[in-house]
């Protein structure tokens, strides 16, 4: 987030993002996106903790919006979300 922040800071007129899904923006809003990817990405890791488990031992998705891509957040095995 601390990045995230600095980079906004910058007021850059384009953003060019490392990976990037179909509709998304070069502008500003495009970090208003990853940090609500984030928190998201955060709350459900919280959650499926205060279940007392790890979602990739137990085979089950934990993923926030996007486009079948994950990040590997809190030290965790995540898998994809089966449809």
């Amino acid at each position: 987030m601390k990045t995230l922040d600095q980079i906004s800071a910058l007021k850059p007129a384009i953003l060019i993002p490392g990976h990037e899904g179909p509709g998304a923006k070069h502008d500003l809003s495009a970090i208003a996106f990853m940090k609500k990817y984030i928190a998201d990405w955060d709350a459900n890791v919280a959650c499926v903790e205060r279940r007392g488990g790890d979602a990739g031992a137990r085979g089950q998705a934990v993923s926030g919006p996007g486009d079948g891509v994950h990040a590997q957040r809190s030290g965790r095995r995540v898998l994809p979300r089966r449809e």
